[in-house]
């Protein structure tokens, strides 16, 4: 606990126990409202809808399930394949960090995250919780979210569980580890994040996202990140 800052609290609502009440009560938001306070999902077919039409948008032009396993920062060349004149890395940058210079890798080496395990379970359930949080240490999990409470679809069936990959099971009909899930909000990221960011803007790579940034940004802010910055770009 120690390690950890408390910059971020800003994005926590501030309500008291009686604005609370009257928040159920009355299906309204009272109190101060959070950094994140209004969305940009689509209404129906989940938040993958925007991307799944990007994707078909874009054709031939985007390539998936693509690992980078070389990358020259100096010349901006990704698997002595492809060079650009900028590169805009969403990637956490371990990944691309080992011919860094030591005193970013070293900057690197203060940003911390966990790894999720996520197990999908194909059954069905009687109520109309999106998500239901478990602050119970002997459950291999600390979250259900349930599918067809945010997916339109008459299809759309089961739930899923999330967990710290240190206490996960693996037990649900699919299973998979998120090695980078969440950013850690210690005492030095800011700092440390800053600097990356700073030093690899001057090799015009440019970051963006949860991991080009190091903060917990969810897809709809990501999304937003990526057409300002094409704005600017295309200035």
């Amino acid at each position: 606990m120690d390690i950890l800052g408390t910059y971020w609290l800003y994005k926590l609502p501030n309500v008291s126990y009686e604005q609370t009440l009257k928040s159920c009560q009355e299906h309204q938001f009272y109190g101060v409202m959070p950094a994140h306070s209004s969305f940009y999902y689509p209404i129906k077919y989940g938040y993958g809808e925007v991307y799944l039409r990007m994707a078909a948008f874009l054709g031939e032009h985007i390539h998936t399930n693509y690992t980078v396993t070389d990358f020259d920062w100096k010349n901006r060349v990704v698997n002595n394949e492809y060079q650009a004149e900028c590169i805009i890395n969403t990637l956490p940058w371990q990944e691309l960090s080992n011919a860094f210079p030591q005193e970013i890798k070293n900057e690197i080496k203060n940003l911390l995250y966990t790894s999720v395990d996520v197990d999908y379970y194909d059954e069905d359930y009687n109520h109309h919780t999106q998500m239901t949080y478990f602050a119970d240490e002997t459950l291999p999990y600390h979250r259900i979210i349930y599918r067809k409470e945010f997916i339109q679809s008459e299809d759309v069936r089961g739930y899923w569980t999330e967990a710290n990959s240190k206490i996960g099971c693996k037990k649900g009909k699919l299973s998979y580890t998120n090695k980078y899930a969440y950013p850690i909000n210690t005492i030095n990221k800011p700092a440390s994040a800053e600097k990356v960011k700073l030093w690899a803007e001057k090799q015009k790579i440019l970051s963006i996202g949860r991991w080009g940034d190091w903060q917990y940004h969810n897809s709809d802010v990501v999304m937003q990140q990526g057409i300002d910055l094409a704005k600017k770009l295309l200035k």
